[in-house]
């Protein structure tokens, strides 16, 4: 039998699931003789009430929080706009007239807008921690990130004016950044990374995510081109696992199944920081398995090297007091847990990423149900995604496959024959790991996310990092159907089909889930027309803006009125 599972020809639309699958003040330079197309600028900006005093964290149930505004500060826009602007053009540099049109776009008022907007984002892509993060103390270039991903969904510029914005933060960060510099990368010995160092990778992960899902084919050629650099800074501040930072050491992440978990000994900061390092390096990893599944571009991380736990419940990641954290990471008991979790796992730490990925592989063991999240299932379908691409153009052994260290949630497996007639250890180990997944996700799904009625709204379940479901049907098409020729096609030929591949399986979703009363979602809201002819790309298309969920009182997101 040839090694790829199949030889039918791949349908790029119309695909028959059925027959695939069984049932179951600025810079002071402004050239005011150019006038850049802005669509709406300067339209009027809504005005939110105020948020309670004495707060230093975003409020779990504002839905605004004050990105740790000091209340004394009436406007701190105007500063940001000034220090975006200075950052984009540095002293002494002369400013090509053309490029004036960035004093309009990171106005004050457009910042205040493309900070509140970020919130759509941030539903999909979890990366940043809302309730802490200052911006009036953080990294310049990751709030130009910020701004350049909220005014994507943003009625204060075109979509044309967010692509210049991003190039010109490109140029920015290779003129400023130790890391897009390559300065960092000079220095071959690895560090444990400092604050600043974070935000630095972080803003650079926001451009390479705009450039790649927001961007021109140009523009995503770029982001291919520095995509080494961040994985090799990744590996340099050894993000893959856990700090051994003695003063940065959170206990929580680094305990094993004999550590007894108590509220007195929880300490919120150095659990932030951690989780802050952890969701940065999943970032990366997501976006290298990205590289290989859209644009055929050959993969540089190994799930198996990541020996980090999964990230936590969002319940947790999105709580504004060190109560309400430890409450929702079970730490406070159980009915404080449920109270704070409602559809978490409500655990205090989370399945390490190779390990996991080792009990689903193996043929004796399984993860106990329940003790994954929405967004660590999401993880480790495209960590079982990359292998399926691995295993299908290399055709070997994995490496590092190996049976599962002792864990408290590894169980015994259940003794269960391969749902496809697939040949090789590799393949059928990859179809039992999909078959174990499916299985947890029906289970889990039914007891942290039961059947919702129609007017009812879970905000949780929305967003693009919980919709894990989906590609698992795309890994399971791929086992079975995907031609060699295939990953020999040109990297925005390979995008198109993909998106193609990953627009058709929303009707297995919705059919698959409507017996236990599951919604679709965020991938089922995906424009028709994202990735199929246009390769010019408007990632509001892809991550969709989502304003019943930015409304809610559980949904952490920009706080843009300052307290008087």
């Amino acid at each position: 039998m040839p090694m790829y599972g199949g030889s039918q020809t791949n349908q790029q639309s119309g695909l028959d699931w059925s027959q695939m699958f069984q049932a179951g003040a600025h810079q002071t330079y402004v050239n005011t003789s150019f006038n850049p197309n802005l669509g709406q600028t300067q339209i009027g900006t809504k005005t939110e009430p105020n948020s309670r005093h004495g707060t230093t964290a975003a409020s779990a149930s504002d839905p605004h929080p004050n990105w740790g505004i000091p209340s004394y500060l009436q406007n701190p826009y105007n500063q940001i706009s000034d220090q975006i602007l200075n950052f984009f053009y540095p002293p002494n540099q002369a400013i090509d007239p053309l490029s004036a049109g960035m004093n309009l776009y990171f106005s004050p008022d457009n910042i205040k807008d493309f900070l509140d907007k970020y919130t759509h984002f941030s539903i999909h892509v979890p990366i940043l921690h809302v309730a802490t993060f200052k911006i009036t103390e953080a990294y310049t270039g990751l709030l130009a990130g910020m701004c350049c991903i909220g005014a994507c969904y943003s009625d204060h510029v075109t979509p044309a004016n967010v692509r210049e914005m991003m190039d010109f933060l490109l140029v920015a960060l290779e003129r400023e950044s130790r890391v897009m510099s390559g300065a960092e990368l000079q220095d071959p010995r690895s560090r444990s990374p400092s604050q600043a160092d974070i935000e630095e990778l972080q803003a650079i992960l926001l451009l390479y995510i705009l450039l790649v899902w927001n961007g021109t084919p140009h523009q995503r050629d770029k982001a291919r081109r520095f995509h080494p650099l961040l994985v090799s800074t990744a590996r340099k501040f050894k993000l893959l696992s856990l700090s051994d930072d003695l003063s940065l050491s959170s206990p929580i992440h680094q305990a094993d199944a004999s550590f007894s978990h108590s509220f007195q000994d929880f300490n919120w900061e150095s659990w932030i920081d951690q989780e802050r390092r952890n969701r940065l390096l999943f970032g990366i990893f997501l976006c290298d398995v990205a590289m290989g599944l859209y644009f055929n571009v050959p993969p540089l991380m190994d799930a198996f090297e990541i020996n980090l736990p999964l990230p936590a419940d969002d319940a947790a990641w999105d709580a504004d007091t060190a109560d309400v954290c430890a409450s929702a990471l079970g730490l406070s008991g159980v009915d404080a847990a449920q109270e704070k979790n409602a559809y978490g796992t409500r655990l205090a730490k989370q399945p390490e990423v190779n390990s996991a990925l080792k009990a689903l592989l193996h043929s004796s063991y399984n993860i106990q149900p329940g003790v994954t999240n929405l967004y660590g299932k999401f993880i480790l379908i495209h960590a079982i995604l990359a292998l399926v691409r691995r295993s299908l153009v290399e055709g070997n052994m994995f490496s590092n496959y190996e049976t599962p260290p002792p864990c408290d949630w590894i169980v015994p497996a259940e003794t269960s024959s391969s749902s496809t007639d697939l040949e090789g250890h590799n393949f059928q180990s990859l179809d039992g790991a999909l078959n174990k997944f499916k299985a947890s996700w029906d289970t889990d799904m039914s007891s942290q996310f039961p059947p919702t009625t129609p007017a009812s709204n879970n905000p949780r379940r929305h967003g693009f990092s919980r919709d894990g479901i989906h590609f698992y049907w795309l890994a399971k098409y791929m086992l079975q159907h995907t031609r060699p020729e295939e990953f020999q096609m040109a990297p925005d030929a390979r995008f198109m089909q993909v998106m193609q591949l990953l627009k058709s399986v929303r009707a297995w979703v919705m059919s698959d889930g409507a017996s236990r009363g599951e919604e679709l979602g965020s991938i089922g809201g995906i424009d028709d027309q994202y990735g199929a002819m246009d390769l010019t790309l408007d990632m509001a298309k892809l991550f969709m803006p989502l304003p019943n969920v930015v409304g809610d009182a559980g949904t952490a997101s920009v706080k843009t009125e300052i307290k008087t």
